[in-house]
């Protein structure tokens, strides 16, 4: 029977009133809204957060921790502005190095474009049967031709088609030679 009567009881309406008047009688919502107070403080970093903080309790600053977020935020502000400046120069910084390592690639790519031009210029004109070619060795000179031995047999080239070999592709495309350079070579 002890049961029935738990859930009997389980069952009664709670008077709000006497709830209220309890809560008040206790102290309670004041304890939690002064641990709210002092937790919003502590938990603020940021200036927008202290510009909540000052907004939410400028009114209801029991413990004077407005004040003290006021200045606090006045220092912040300051932070962040410099932490801007950091980051804007850090960016720039970072954008002027990968522009000057764009620079130095150009200037390394010129620099072996020349090479290439300067070794193509003195292999042509050295050029000798037993030669190694970009296509094959070549057999004969006749300027300003050359016969040149490749892997799909014998071809007459100008001279002016020939690079030393590794330093140009060489493709035949329905028995006519296409000229193919490696990374941009130049003529």
């Amino acid at each position: 029977m002890a049961r029935d009567d738990l859930a009997a009881n389980s069952k009664k309406a709670v008077d709000p009133e006497k709830v209220t008047a309890a809560i008040d009688s206790a102290g309670v919502l004041p304890q939690v809204k002064h641990y709210r107070y002092t937790q919003a403080f502590s938990a603020a970093r940021s200036s927008q957060q202290l510009q909540a903080f000052i907004d939410q309790y400028r009114n209801d600053d029991v413990d004077g921790l407005v004040i003290q977020a006021q200045s606090l935020l006045s220092v912040r502000l300051e932070e962040e502005r410099i932490d801007r400046e950091k980051q804007a120069l850090t960016a720039e910084a970072a954008r002027q190095e990968q522009q000057r390592q764009a620079q130095l690639q150009q200037q390394e790519r010129s620099r072996r474009a020349e090479e290439l031009r300067t070794r193509t210029v003195h292999f042509r004109q050295a050029l000798q049967p037993g030669d190694d070619s970009h296509c094959g060795l070549v057999v004969e000179v006749k300027k300003p031709v050359v016969r040149v031995q490749t892997m799909i047999g014998e071809y007459w080239l100008r001279i002016d088609q020939l690079y030393a070999a590794c330093d140009h592709d060489c493709r035949f495309i329905s028995g006519q030679y296409v000229d193919q350079p490696i990374g941009g070579a130049i003529r």
